[in-house]
């Protein structure tokens, strides 16, 4: 930024703005004239870049300002916190209005264990502390309230201390989470592509495979359904549980899990006790209370002992 830079209808030098940002730095910053022209050139060079009109001084000196709030309290992972605005949301029922704590109580516990000082630390949001714990801070206190209206937070990112103090916060991920647009997105994205897979996957099953999978996923399942009814009520499960469907149609077992199924609802075989029995009641395989019965079986119909019972049943269910 050149002397003489001309905002609006506002003549102001480079030596005016250096002298703003660093009276408004809190006094326990510490800050070198160098970096405030750094941070204010920086500003201007973005503003210019996206062909916007530059900020007047005093919006520029708010954000070199909060870029340069220190880590007085040296707390792991905010040396290079990002400077952005940022929406925080409730993680509970979305009432008109909801507070998040603010200081520790005896009955509200509001605590951070600082692992590079190995020490449990009292939390307090002071509006006028550079420090987040009651133990750093000095003089008069200005306790400031954290409130989400209507499930919703808005943090500018001139408030970089408000932003620090819920990122380390206990109830961060647990009763309020900071709203990222592109991982709500990415889950969006991830879900809408999911269903189209198992949509996808519905449609090029065979009438023998839908028929197979209609009887694991159905409860409602019927023996007098015709092949639309079968296609359709596939389709509607793909819909309901797309990570579900396609985890069970692309079991290799399918069509045999559907034979078993299908000679159990016909009673060529029968399951009780954690034991599969023959029509003449007679043992064909134990069920461990640990196992799932269906793959048991499964297992059991592939030896050379089980392949003679899987014809039987083929031909009896076709």
């Amino acid at each position: 930024m050149s002397k003489g830079q001309t905002n609006g209808n506002e003549q102001v030098t480079e030596e005016q703005v250096v002298a703003e940002v660093l009276a408004q730095t809190p006094a326990e910053a510490t800050i070198a004239v160098s970096q405030v022209k750094e941070l204010i050139a920086q500003a201007i060079a973005e503003e210019r870049k996206n062909n916007k009109p530059v900020e007047t001084p005093k919006e520029i000196v708010k954000e070199a300002v909060a870029q340069s709030t220190p880590n007085n309290d040296d707390i792991p992972g905010l040396e290079n916190f990002e400077f952005k605005d940022r929406i925080y949301v409730t993680m509970g029922t979305k009432a008109v209005s909801e507070g998040i704590l603010n200081k520790h109580k005896d009955k509200s516990p509001l605590q951070y264990y600082n692992p590079n000082m190995k020490k449990l630390l009292t939390m307090r949001y002071a509006t006028n502390q550079s420090s987040f714990f009651e133990e750093n801070q000095t003089g008069s206190v200005l306790i400031g309230y954290i409130n989400l209206k209507d499930g919703f937070l808005r943090v500018p990112k001139e408030n970089v201390t408000l932003q620090k103090f819920l990122a380390i916060h206990p109830h961060n991920g647990t009763r309020f989470q900071e709203l990222d647009p592109a991982k709500e997105n990415q889950k969006i994205i991830d879900t809408e592509d999911l269903l189209f897979e198992a949509q996808s996957l519905s449609r090029k099953l065979s009438l023998l495979e839908q028929e197979a999978l209609a009887r694991q996923l159905c409860v409602n399942f019927r023996e007098d359904w015709d092949p639309s009814t079968i296609k359709l009520e596939v389709w509607q499960k793909a819909k309901e549980n797309p990570k579900n469907f396609i985890k069970v149609a692309n079991d290799d077992s399918l069509k045999v899990k559907g034979i078993i199924k299908t000679a159990l609802n016909r009673e060529y075989i029968a399951y009780r006790n954690f034991a599969y029995y023959d029509e003449n009641g007679g043992l064909i395989v134990n069920v461990n209370r640990n196992e799932d019965e269906l793959d048991v079986m499964v297992d059991y119909l592939s030896t050379n002992k089980g392949q003679q019972l899987l014809e039987f049943l083929k031909q009896a269910v076709a």
